[in-house]
């Protein structure tokens, strides 16, 4: 009959309409994994580069310190020579 008809696909639509919607939330899961991992990728990138630059920035306060003990050290040993020099 016509209410037979109407009522199946009244149920055809339901089952689609929930059919779409499973879909949608695989998708919307799908893509917030896909986000959530390039997000971890993101920050393990950035880890690494942080950690790199604090390795960087290490070496060159090193450097600097050595270099600035060295120039204590000329000047010390200039000053000595001076007052060597003026002793004799």
């Amino acid at each position: 009959s016509a209410n037979e008809e109407k009522l199946q696909i009244l149920e055809d639509n339901r089952n689609y309409i929930e059919k779409v919607k499973k879909e949608l939330n695989l998708a919307k899961e799908k893509d917030e994994q896909a986000l959530r991992d390039k997000m971890k990728a993101d920050l393990a990138s950035i880890e690494s580069n942080f950690r790199e630059n604090l390795a960087r920035e290490k070496k060159l306060l090193e450097n600097r310190k050595q270099e600035e003990l060295n120039n204590i050290k000329q000047a010390i040993e200039r000053e000595k020579e001076e007052m060597q020099k003026k002793l004799r």
